[in-house]
């Protein structure tokens, strides 16, 4: 090579030719470049271990003035200068000075790589006595080159950190980032911390989650949870527009950065690096790498690898976010499915694959015999409606699968066969490809119990009601006849003998025969109105001509007493018992009189019917109709009257009325009494 060529050129015999074209030549004074390189010459005398040196040597170095051996080495890394001491006696002996690199601290602290390589020159005798060489600035290549092979080993890296956090399992993510740290950190030969910041839910604060210290260097991370983003805003507001924020030299931060740099010299950081972590266009943290003992520089391609990092760690930490919300969600369905009230079963192709506890109590058997089963093996052969408890079953998990959530009743066998009445739900649940069916199994045998006992007590007060309206309607009977054969009679005759009475007196007593006669005419408006009462208690026309025919009298009464217009509707016979006849007359009764005191009607218009099954009354008036309140007053005994003559017949009775629209009524009871049903036996 050329320069090996010159070289041996400087190192002559005439050391002072030497010296002297050193210090003019145009190579000691970095005007050649052959290597595209800062370059510089040197001279070491070996007598009095003095150097001499060029100009760019000195530029090279950062200083203006070396004049000995020991001055040079002590610019040197003390890992370098200790080799350099080591090789000294090798150098001289074999009278080569081989190219071998050198880290030389400046007085920034950066590091500076030298390639330093010379040759021996000797006395008369072949003693070494100076050595000549050059000085080559390689920093740039040797960091290019260190970058390039960084950059590929990194990605190697960073492949691995993305399969292993992908493939972990859940509880080991948080490990995994932890492990991702270290390896990365130690890889940044000159990284001393690394680690994971996340933003809370509600963008205030952020929390180190995660750290990695080289030894002797002080952790951060208890001192650094919920860290209101107020004290650094210059950094928070790059990574919020998802920036990489690169930092060479800390003490050279903006005026903008100085809470920044005030946080950073505290924690002795002199460069670092932070790269957002960014989920679906939200920032939910950032990684971070902090050089304490050393500057550092991140070249373009290792910035980003490291963006992938980033990614890679949030992608993480979402999963894990993810899973422990599913695992959250699990549980809470775990504790519902767990200690729910109600039995639950879930099945897939019809057979439980899994059931709570209170499936196991409710059905008698433990889980180990429900599980893999039917739901039907849990039950008689047939239901209460005679079907095939096989075949419902499957009829009713096809619809829960196809229709809206079928809710119905089921009875159920203990192995000791007592049977269990239970209301089942029956939901489809669509799990990605797969659905299953949710069976709620409530035991409603205490409720159905206490719904017959209800029932049967309605039905005991409701012959109660029937027996106390019939023996209300024979004591008004038996009334109407003491009326008629006792006072009424006494009153006849008591009028036809005032009436002789009278007739006697009226020759020879006339104030007397006066007197008898408005007595008697007293007696005769008392005989009337004895016999209304008797006809109200129970009217001569409903036992001797039927309902119809009482029905007319009653409106004949009602229409000389009022100027109601009123029409009735009927056939020419109609097929009604005793009892029904005076239930639907003392209705009508109840019914216009409503209508006399409180309706302000104008007409009035009844209709009797009959179908083979029932009777059926309508009255209907024009008048104000009925308010919400009129309903359920607590003195509405007209309304309440009726209510209990129906019910007490098990018929039906409706009112459709509204304010200003007038009231209607419906009745409808059945012709044929229905027999009172006895309460089931318990089956519990």
């Amino acid at each position: 090579m050329k320069v090996e060529n010159d070289i041996d050129c400087m190192c002559s015999a005439n050391g002072e030719e030497a010296e002297e074209f050193l210090t003019v030549s145009d190579l000691t004074e970095g005007k050649i470049d052959p290597f595209g390189m800062h370059v510089g010459s040197f001279v070491w005398n070996l007598d009095d271990n003095s150097l001499r040196c060029s100009v760019n040597a000195h530029a090279l170095v950062g200083t203006e003035s070396i004049s000995t051996l020991d001055e040079a080495l002590s610019l040197l890394h003390p890992d370098d200068r200790a080799l350099f001491l080591r090789d000294t006696d090798k150098m001289i002996s074999e009278k080569q000075l081989p190219p071998r690199e050198l880290r030389v601290i400046l007085s920034d602290g950066t590091l500076k790589t030298l390639l330093v390589a010379g040759e021996f020159s000797c006395d008369s005798k072949g003693k070494p006595i100076r050595c000549c060489g050059v000085v080559y600035d390689v920093t740039e290549s040797k960091r290019a080159d260190e970058a390039a092979r960084n950059a590929t080993e990194l990605r190697n890296i960073i492949t691995t950190l993305s399969t292993r956090l992908i493939n972990l399992p859940f509880d080991d993510i948080d490990a995994g980032i932890q492990s991702s740290l270290e390896t990365l950190g130690r890889f940044f030969t000159r990284v001393d911390r690394s680690y994971v910041f996340l933003v809370s839910d509600d963008g205030q604060k952020v929390s180190n989650t995660h750290e990695w210290c080289a030894e002797g260097v002080t952790p951060q991370r208890e001192r650094l949870q919920d860290m209101s983003l107020e004290r650094l805003p210059w950094l928070y507001k790059k990574i919020q527009n998802f920036e990489v924020v690169h930092i060479r030299d800390v003490s050279r931060l903006p005026r903008a950065a100085q809470a920044e740099k005030r946080e950073f010299e505290r924690q002795k950081i002199r460069s670092l690096i932070v790269v957002p972590m960014v989920l679906q266009h939200v920032l939910a943290g950032f990684v971070g790498f902090d050089s304490v003992r050393e500057k550092e520089t991140w070249t373009g391609d290792i910035i980003s690898v490291l963006r992938l990092v980033g990614e890679i760690i949030a992608n993480a930490m979402d999963r894990k976010k993810a899973e422990v919300r599913l695992k959250q969600s699990e549980e809470k369905y775990r504790a519902l499915f767990d200690f729910s009230g109600d039995a639950i079963l879930l099945l897939k192709g019809g057979r439980c694959f899994d059931c709570n506890e209170q499936a196991e109590r409710l059905f008698g058997y433990n889980r180990e015999r429900i599980i893999g089963a039917f739901p039907w093996e849990f039950s008689p052969p047939f239901q209460e409606d005679g079907s095939r408890s096989r075949e419902k079953a499957l009829e009713m998990i096809s619809r829960a699968l196809t229709d809206r959530p079928p809710v119905f009743e089921w009875l159920h066998q203990k192995p000791d066969g007592i049977p269990i009445t239970t209301e089942v739900t029956l939901t489809a649940v669509h799990l990605g490809d797969e659905t299953i069916v949710q069976a709620i199994v409530r035991d409603i045998s205490d409720r159905k119990l206490a719904e017959n006992e209800l029932e049967l007590s309605r039905q005991r007060l409701q012959s109660l009601a029937s027996h106390l309206i019939s023996v209300r309607e024979e004591e008004k009977s038996h009334i109407a006849r003491e009326l008629h054969d006792e006072l009424g009679q006494v009153l006849t005759a008591l009028n036809m003998d005032l009436k002789w009475l009278g007739g006697k007196l009226r020759k020879s007593r006339v104030a007397l025969s006066s007197k008898t006669d408005r007595m008697a005419e007293l007696v005769t408006q008392t005989i009337r109105t004895v016999k209304r009462i008797q006809g109200e208690l129970r009217p001569t026309l409903l036992d001797n001509l039927g309902l119809i025919a009482a029905l007319e009298w009653q409106i004949k009464e009602l229409q000389e007493r009022t100027s109601l217009d009123v029409s009735f509707s009927h056939p020419d016979e109609i097929e009604a018992d005793e009892d029904r006849a005076i239930a639907l007359f003392r209705i009508f009764q109840e019914a216009q009189t409503n209508v006399v005191r409180h309706a302000r009607a104008s007409r009035i218009e009844i209709a009797l019917s009959e179908t083979d099954d029932e009777l059926l009354l309508t009255v209907a008036d024009n008048g104000k109709g009925l308010g919400p309140e009129d309903y359920n007053k607590p003195d509405s005994f007209g309304l309440l009257g009726i209510k209990e003559r129906v019910f007490s017949l098990r018929g039906q009775f409706s009112i459709d009325s509204k304010d200003g629209t007038g009231t209607r009524l419906d009745i409808k009871i059945p012709k044929k009494p229905l027999t009172l049903t006895s309460g089931p036996k318990n089956q519990s």
